[in-house]
């Protein structure tokens, strides 16, 4: 018999239940904070943020269909304020970046239902315990690797993440390191110059201000 905790519950009210009894506790033992929504752990390393968020189905229903699908966040705390200070306007958005977990290099995608877990389908000790040996050994290895400028760096240039190479440019302008930045901006512009990929108008925009920047301080 499929073991099946709060079954009594809807998914709305018995999710946050099974995250904070069976999937946090290990996680706050590596210094992770559950916020108030139930859905979301996170903790600081570094000058980041690092996020364990999980999203509901919009289709589960009662006892019948409680699916979740894990996702993983890293933000820079200091980013928004030294863009304002830089630029002298807001910055629009700190993420560094956030996939689901189908995205995660070495996350098991066998173990998805589709891109879910569901609770009301499966044995929930299995999914814990998939969900946790799944985080353990590639989602915290994600959110490490976009905790740290050099390794990010590194990280979004092997996936190709074009669209981040203003972010990119600005941490190292944050760190005096105008060489790598003119390296991130010759890689994105080789990119664009011999691709036919189309970029948004704003990201050509930021980048041509970047290039500028950078040409003003080499």
């Amino acid at each position: 018999m499929k073991k099946q905790y709060y079954s009594n519950l809807s998914p709305s009210e018995r999710i946050p239940k099974i995250i904070a009894e069976y999937i946090f506790p290990e996680l706050e033992k590596i210094g992770f904070k559950m916020l108030k929504s139930g859905l979301s752990i996170k903790r600081d390393k570094n000058e980041f943020i690092q996020e364990i968020w999980f999203s509901k189905s919009k289709w589960n229903y009662g006892t019948v269909i409680c699916e979740i699908e894990p996702h993983f966040t890293v933000t820079a705390k200091k980013y928004k304020r030294w863009h304002k200070s830089f630029y002298e306007r807001d910055l629009l958005s700190d993420v560094v970046l956030s996939d689901s977990a189908k995205y995660v290099d070495g996350w098991d995608l066998k173990s998805l239902d589709g891109n879910m877990y569901d609770f009301a389908k499966f044995d929930n000790d299995e999914l814990i315990d998939l969900l946790l040996r799944n985080i353990f050994a590639y989602g915290l290895k994600y959110l490490d690797s976009l905790s740290d400028i050099d390794s990010l760096t590194d990280y979004l240039i092997k996936e190709e993440r074009y669209f981040k190479a203003p972010m990119m440019i600005d941490f190292q302008l944050m760190q005096h390191d105008y060489q790598k930045a003119k390296m991130i901006s010759d890689w994105f512009w080789d990119y664009k110059n011999k691709s036919d990929d189309d970029f948004l108008d704003s990201t050509i925009e930021e980048m041509t201000e970047r290039k500028r920047i950078i040409n003003n301080l080499a």
